[in-house]
């Protein structure tokens, strides 16, 4: 198990003179991961998707830490294992694309944080030799 850490881009939210502190809340993931995104809702919680959990395979979990409570589940499953993709909130809803399965994922989806499901709003292509953002 592993602490959780978040990155956050604060640089455009600090004044000169500000500083953050970090504290350690005890909470853990299910497991280590890497090459998964991460997406701050701007109230409580963050959503971490997909990444690489210590083995070669990327994993479909979506999961959900409050940082009121400390509260770390599993919220959620993607269509597909992932790793190295991006992700943006649109409302209460967070949009996740790009990055690996096998191959390269060219599916746009669309989690609903409300219902806690993913549906496909597109599919884009790319050419050979370019790389997913």
């Amino acid at each position: 198990m592993s602490i959780i850490f978040v990155s956050l881009l604060v640089s455009c939210l600090l004044t000169l003179g500000d500083s953050l502190t970090l504290v350690d809340s005890g909470s853990r993931l299910p497991s280590a991961l890497n090459r998964h995104i991460a997406v701050y809702d701007g109230h409580d919680a963050i959503y971490v998707f997909g990444g690489y959990n210590n083995s070669i395979n990327p994993q479909d979990k979506i999961i959900k830490y409050s940082l009121e409570s400390g509260a770390v589940q599993v919220v959620g499953i993607m269509p597909k294992d992932l790793a190295g993709l991006s992700a943006f909130m649109d409302g209460e809803d967070v949009v996740y694309f790009g990055g690996l399965e096998i191959a390269y994922n060219t599916n746009v989806y669309r989690f609903s944080t409300r219902h806690r499901n993913s549906t496909l709003i597109n599919t884009f292509s790319i050419e050979t030799g370019h790389g997913v953002a």
